[in-house]
C-alpha cells in the first residue's frame, strides 16, 4: 500500500455508502446541481462519496499499512447497523456551501463506540 507515497498523507477513517442510499444521494445531487448557479459547487463523483467517521490529520506514510491492518481487525468485529439521512446542510454556510453533508439518525451508537 505505501509504495511511492509522500512522507505523510492527510488521512481519515470512512465507510462506503450502501448502494441504495448512494443512488438517493445522486438523485439529490442532480436536483441541487440543476437548482444552484452553474459552477457554484464542485460535485463529488459517486465513487468518492463516503461517510467520514474520524479525521486523523497527517499520518506518516510508513504507518499506513499498520493503520490499515488495525482498522481491518476492528471491522471484523463490527456488527451491521442502520443509518438514515435526516437533514441536508451546507458548510461553511447554507448561502455559500463548499460542502454539502447529510445529518444521520437511527443506530448511531456503533459509530460512537
Amino acid at each position: 500500500m505505501v509504495g511511492d507515497l509522500p512522507e505523510s498523507v492527510r488521512a481519515f477513517v470512512a465507510i462506503d455508502v450502501p448502494g441504495e442510499l448512494l443512488r438517493e444521494i445522486r438523485v439529490l445531487q442532480a436536483r441541487l446541481e440543476r437548482e444552484l448557479p452553474k459552477n457554484a459547487v464542485r460535485w463529488t463523483a459517486a465513487e468518492q462519496i463516503h461517510l467520514t467517521l474520524k479525521f486523523l490529520g497527517n499520518i506518516a506514510s510508513a504507518d499506513l499499512d499498520k493503520l490499515e491492518a488495525a482498522l481491518a481487525a476492528i471491522c471484523q468485529c463490527a456488527k451491521p447497523f442502520r443509518l438514515r439521512a435526516k437533514a441536508l446542510a451546507g458548510f461553511p454556510n447554507p448561502a455559500r456551501p463548499r460542502v454539502f453533508w447529510l445529518g444521520l439518525e437511527d443506530e448511531l451508537q456503533p459509530l460512537q463506540d
